[in-house]
């Protein structure tokens, strides 16, 4: 988890943010046009707090942390699209982002690619012609439809000469029941709209009360689509064409994603 994941709402999505957050970001969230098959380096939407300001905002920002301390002239680290909850809060990438800049990511599904495995001799089946292991994928979300991934965001001034870069990351934890765990061993973890406050609240440093309230307010209901990128009834709402990278046009880039997705994290 999580390499590609979606935004194709409903008519009627986001009422728990107008509910936490007022108008303003509801309208927002409702102007998105739908993103299918979103990738990693793309520029996604990421609802933020930022010290200083008195309320969240929405803004479109890298799906892939740099982070502040990142240098010019070096490509962006790795898989840095996910950040494994057991690496905070002492690792380098993620201990300053978990205290300071948190942040929701919407999304109405994420995609994993589940191994198929031979029920005779318990090993991976692979293709017989290119030799790739096969795998199937599935749409995955909370039973109550539209959400928000619990994130992690950075601003760094450094990378790109005169430039601003905006990033982000999903957290990921272990599957939270067998189901789950079935179809891959990672998954995002997704906040409960009760908790959406508090894990903005830029005036709440304290990385280890920000993970409890992580643990304690995760969803725990979730729905799991086989064979499709996308859910059933979402399918139709594909664009024609992706969403904008992020990245520069430049030799200088990240490694691409491979046909089945970076399932890291």
């Amino acid at each position: 988890m999580c390499g590609r994941y979606n935004i194709l709402p409903s008519a009627d999505a986001w009422v728990s943010v107008l509910e936490t957050f007022g108008e303003a970001i509801y309208e927002q969230l409702q102007a998105l046009q739908p993103m299918g098959d979103i990738r990693p380096s793309m520029l996604v939407p990421v609802i933020c707090w930022p010290e200083g300001e008195p309320r969240p905002k929405l803004e479109m920002m890298r799906w892939g942390l740099v982070p502040h301390f990142w240098q010019q002239d070096r490509a962006p680290p790795e898989h840095c699209f996910n950040a494994r909850i057991e690496s905070m809060p002492s690792g380098t990438m993620w201990r300053d982002p978990i205290r300071y800049t948190r942040a929701l990511m919407p999304g109405s599904s994420w995609i994993e690619w589940q191994k198929q495995i031979d029920p005779e001799t318990g090993e991976q089946l692979q293709n017989p012609t290119t030799r790739r292991p096969l795998t199937v994928p599935h749409a995955l979300r909370p039973a109550d439809g539209e959400f928000f991934f619990a994130a992690l965001y950075a601003v760094n001034d450094q990378w790109r000469p005169g430039l601003v870069t905006k990033s982000c990351a999903i957290i990921t934890t272990d599957p939270i029941n067998e189901e789950l765990r079935a179809v891959h061993n990672r998954m995002p973890a997704v906040l409960k709209p009760a908790a959406y406050r508090e894990w903005l609240d830029p005036e709440q440093t304290d990385a280890e009360k920000a993970l409890a309230l992580l643990h304690s307010q995760h969803e725990t209901e979730y729905e799991i689509f086989r064979g499709a990128f996308t859910t059933p009834a979402e399918k139709d709402l594909l664009p024609a064409t992706p969403p904008a990278s992020a990245e520069p046009k430049s030799k200088k880039r990240g490694p691409k994603p491979s046909p089945q997705g970076d399932l890291f994290g």
